[in-house]
């Protein structure tokens, strides 16, 4: 399991600063098991492409600002995103 992040998120101040509190490294694996989801159910339900969810889970890559702030939501409120997130209509 590895914990991913942007920028340096060290610091010295108990509570971290609102910019920090939003893109926080976020263990999207253990995000997505608890909430009981698989791979493709969670990038489905919140619109991230399955490969690259792979690649966040794995290592290979760290997500981009704004989807860090999606999964930092997404790890201190779920029930509140899934209210505002919809699945994609089937075509």
């Amino acid at each position: 399991m590895r914990v991913i992040g942007i920028g340096n998120t060290a610091s010295k101040s108990p509570r971290p600063a609102p910019e920090q509190a939003t893109t926080a490294p976020v263990d999207v694996r253990a995000v997505r098991l608890r909430l009981g989801m698989s791979q493709s159910g969670f990038a489905r339900r919140f619109g991230f492409p399955l490969h690259t969810l792979r690649r966040w889970e794995s290592g290979h890559e760290a997500p981009q600002r704004p989807a860090l702030v999606l999964l930092n939501l997404i790890e201190r409120n779920p029930q509140v995103v899934l209210m505002f997130s919809h699945p994609p209509a089937k075509r």
